[in-house]
This record gives C-alpha cells, structure tokens and sequence, in this order.
C-alpha cells in the first residue's frame, strides 16, 4: 500500500482558508525606548461550504488491491467586516497590504493543478509556502485585498488525488460539508456522526 499511496498521494485534509491580517503594536523597551512589534491577527470564515464528489480508483501491486481517490473539492463563503473593536484594534494599526489568505493540504503531492481562489471581484493564485504562523507550518498562501467596512466572499475548486482518508477542518465559524461518492463502504469519523444515505451505489452526507 505505501509504495502505490506515495506515487500517488497519502490521506488528505483540507484547512482553510484562513485570512491573515499583520498590525503593529506599540511598547516600551527596557530602556524607556518606544518599540514597535509587528503581530499577526487570525480571521475565519463566518461561513464555509465544502462540497465533494469523490471518486475510488481501484490499483492492484502483485496480489494486494489498494483503494485511492481523486476529488473536486468546491469551497465557498465569506468573512464579514474586520472586528475591529473586537480585535481591539484601530484602523492605523493594521498593515493592510500585508494581508493574506492561507490553507493547507495533508498531502500536497496529490494537488492536481494550481489552487486559485475567487476573492469578491478578483482571482488569486496560492503558491506553496512555509508559512510558520500559529494555524500552519506549512502550506499555501496568497495576498489579498481587504477594507475596513467590506464583506468578502470567496470561492474555489480544488482537485487532488489521495488515499486512506479525506478530513475536513472545520474553521468557519459556520461550516457545512456536502460528500459525496461510489464507494459504497464509507467510515465516517469526526465530533459527531453526520446525516448519510448508503446504498450499493454509494453514499451521500
């Protein structure tokens, strides 16, 4: 199983995205000197929709069968306006050309074609990157343009091959996952058991 999963891809799970907003703050060095930290605030969607159809490849190597799959996976929501009074922030803190839009992938080898991410009027391509904030080590990133008094909706369509499992992580404030494919022999695992219908056709949840 490893050495047919590694040419093709391990299990995947999907994180993100997850918007990235630097601002400054202002403190007092040891010495009475004034010192300015640049910070990072983590923003999640209010909404997020995954949806995936995915599709089993049966692979045989000698006398073992090994089951993979690719999938389209469609993302879409929105992040409200910034919480500034939330964030206790002000508006001349924020370093609004530095802001950018992150997520991660378990396995990037099964990532089939550049993921790009429909931000309100605009198109982004995310490339790979060692990230190194407190969400992600590593994964994919792309700047992005933000205001202080504008909803942003996005939206993308993702296709990756992968194996063994395919997780989600639920990072919307509100998130909802519509699955579906032919295997007829799903595990579900997670907090709680989600609505499905199995047949010998497949399943949906």
């Amino acid at each position: 199983f490893n050495e047919v999963s590694s040419k093709w891809a391990g299990g995947q799970n999907i994180t993100g995205p997850v918007l990235v907003l630097p601002y400054t703050e202002t403190t007092t060095g040891d010495k009475g000197q004034a010192v300015v930290l640049t910070k990072l605030a983590y923003l999640l969607p209010d909404k997020l929709t995954i949806e995936s159809e995915v599709k089993p490849e049966e692979r045989h190597r000698g006398i073992f069968q090994v089951m993979l799959y690719s999938s389209v996976i469609r993302l879409s929501g929105k992040f409200k306006m910034i919480p500034l009074e939330q964030l206790k922030l002000d508006t001349t803190q924020l370093l609004w050309n530095e802001a950018y839009i992150c997520m991660e992938l378990g396995d990037s080898r099964g990532l089939r074609e550049e993921i790009k991410v429909a931000w309100n009027d605009s198109s982004v391509t995310l490339n790979p990157s060692l990230i190194d904030n407190a969400v992600m080590k590593e994964g994919f990133i792309a700047p992005v343009a933000l205001s202080a008094d504008k909803e942003i909706q996005f939206s993308s369509s993702i296709t990756i091959n992968g194996s063994e499992q395919l997780l989600f992580t639920p990072v919307g404030k509100e998130t909802i996952v519509k699955l579906s494919s032919a295997w007829p022999d799903p595990s579900f695992t997670g907090g709680q058991l989600p609505d499905h219908r199995i047949s010998d056709s497949g399943f949906v949840a």
